[in-house]
């Protein structure tokens, strides 16, 4: 009897050893599962139910095993962004991701997840958000902000995906085998659960390279971005390092706003414009009328005329003086005081100098003593003779 409950005991242990080996493998082989909802503008819906082994998934990494096609962009500060989903959306790198978001109104792809039953907009980009088991991910493209868009239609994971069926394993009645020693098998206790690592701040740099323009003139925007989920200029979106070249026609603000972790902050710069300086309208110049060259005249130095000669007065030679004869007296002769008067020679004029030319000065000379005293003998002796002429006459 004793021997008999030994040898059940021993069977059922090997039973319970044989039997935990296959359900902990059952266990580890069971698949986790997500929901997918992809709305397009035509209000066509494709929902998925997608299984994987890992512990989590990115949202990209489901798109991808739910057998879509999708064009995505690649930006190492905010991850992936979608651009196209089954031939709808940008077709980049043809175009930008974001082609239709250039004017107010921006097009694209929306992102939301589901939780407690509502859709919830992601401020997570594509490859930074972590889909696990019981997940339900949604897509939805039409005009949106950087706040949310229209969102599909709500789909819950045990409408997306059928319960799994569950086979349970049929005990078959076995020949317990002979009793041997078998240890108790050791329990090993599941690792423990990695704490979600803290996610870094966004670091942002946000600049124009001229803060101050005159009108016409034209700088460029530039950002850089690190550690987000998405990022708009003026409610545009945009990738995460880029220039833009803009040229305000006035003083102007730029709003760059950054989402990260569901948190969304605003950065801006103003660009002051001041008016451009007026500019006076040339006038033309007149035209000059050409004039006919002058006459030239040519300077010749012309031969100096030489000084008039002074006219020089001759010496003035004395007039000769002959002694008068004696006059007979009536008893001589009887020459009378006529005859005298007559027989008497002439006085002896001096000779006139010539006449000067017309353009010629005259300088009367300076008489010598000796010319004077001649002069005055001369004059002396035609007195005497008149008035000895005169005393005979009486």
């Amino acid at each position: 009897m004793r021997r008999s409950v030994q040898g059940s005991i021993a069977g059922l242990l090997v039973t319970l050893c044989l039997l935990t080996p296959l359900a902990t493998g059952t266990r580890a082989q069971a698949p986790h599962r997500a929901g997918l909802v992809v709305r397009f503008s035509d209000d066509r819906v494709i929902t998925r139910c997608v299984e994987f082994t890992e512990e989590s998934i990115t949202g990209e990494e489901l798109l991808r095993r739910a057998g879509l096609r999708i064009v995505s962009e690649y930006n190492p500060g905010l991850g992936a962004a979608i651009c196209q989903i089954e031939g709808v959306g940008c077709n980049y790198p043809a175009v930008p991701c974001f082609c239709q978001c250039q004017g107010a109104e921006c097009v694209y792809w929306a992102y939301y997840y589901l939780a407690n039953g509502q859709w919830v907009y992601s401020g997570f980009g594509v490859s930074n958000r972590q889909v696990h088991d019981g997940d339900v991910e949604g897509w939805s493209w039409g005009p949106g902000s950087v706040s949310g868009a229209t969102a599909p239609p709500l789909f819950t994971l045990d409408q997306i995906c059928a319960p799994p069926a569950t086979s349970t394993p049929t005990a078959t009645p076995t020949s317990p085998p002979p009793a041997t020693f078998t240890p108790w098998p050791t329990t090993t206790a599941p690792p423990p659960t990695a704490a979600p690592t803290a996610r870094p701040t966004p670091e942002v740099r946000f600049w124009a390279d001229a803060a101050r323009l005159t009108a016409g003139a034209c700088t460029a925007l530039r950002w850089d971005v690190e550690h987000a989920d998405a990022v708009y200029l003026d409610g545009q979106g945009v990738t995460g390092h880029e220039a833009r070249q803009v040229c305000p026609p006035q003083t102007q603000t730029y709003t760059l706003k950054v989402v990260a972790g569901g948190q969304e902050t605003a950065y801006r710069v103003t660009i002051e414009v001041t008016p451009a300086p007026d500019t006076p309208t040339p006038r033309p110049s007149p035209t000059p009328t050409p004039r006919p060259p002058a006459a030239t005249v040519t300077l010749s130095e012309q031969p100096t005329r030489a000084a008039s000669p002074t006219a020089t007065r001759p010496p003035t030679t004395a007039p000769t003086v002959t002694p008068p004869l004696p006059t007979p007296t009536s008893s001589g002769l009887g020459v009378t005081s006529r005859q005298a008067a007559a027989a008497a020679p002439a006085p002896t004029t001096a000779p006139q100098p010539p006449a000067r030319p017309a353009d010629a000065s005259f300088t009367p000379p300076a008489g010598s003593p000796l010319d004077l005293a001649l002069f005055g003998l001369a004059a002396a002796a035609l007195a005497g003779v008149g008035a000895f002429a005169l005393w005979r006459r009486r």
